[in-house]
C-alpha cells in the first residue's frame, strides 16, 4: 500500500473515533465561494483588526458558511490554511485551533476532500 494511501486511511479511522462521518452528508444553507467574496466588509474588518485587546468590541464581520474541495494545505501545528475551490472560484480559509472547537477534525483533511467551512470573512 502507498503511503499517501496509508496516511488517508489513518485520517479516516481517525475520524471515525471522533464520531465523525468521514464521508459526509448533505449540507445546507452554502454559499459559492464567489458570493461570500461579495459579502466582504472591509471597514468591519478594519474595526476588528484595530480592537485586539478590547473586549467590549462587538464583532461585525459577516459569518459565512462555504463549501469545496481542498486544493492547497498547509498545517502550521496551531494554524492550518487551506485553499478551497469551487465551481465559482477559490478562497483561502484559516483555522485557528484558539478559534476552532473540531480542530481535531480539522487536522484530519487531506488535499482533494470536499469540506465545509463557517466562520467570519477576513483578508
Amino acid at each position: 500500500m502507498h503511503e499517501q494511501e496509508r496516511e488517508r486511511r489513518a485520517n479516516r479511522d481517525r475520524l471515525i473515533e471522533l464520531g465523525v462521518d468521514p464521508h459526509g452528508s448533505r449540507v445546507d444553507g452554502l454559499l459559492s465561494l464567489e458570493a461570500a467574496r461579495c459579502r466582504y466588509d472591509g471597514d468591519a474588518d478594519e474595526a476588528h483588526q484595530a480592537s485586539k485587546g478590547d473586549e467590549s468590541f462587538v464583532d461585525r464581520r459577516p459569518v459565512v458558511k462555504v463549501g469545496g474541495r481542498v486544493m492547497l494545505l498547509r498545517d502550521n501545528g496551531k494554524l492550518i490554511w487551506l485553499n478551497l475551490r469551487d465551481e465559482t472560484g477559490s478562497m483561502q480559509v484559516a483555522i485557528s485551533k484558539r478559534d476552532c472547537s473540531n480542530f481535531d477534525v480539522a487536522q484530519c483533511m487531506d488535499l482533494g476532500d470536499i469540506v465545509v467551512a463557517e466562520g467570519p470573512l477576513m483578508k
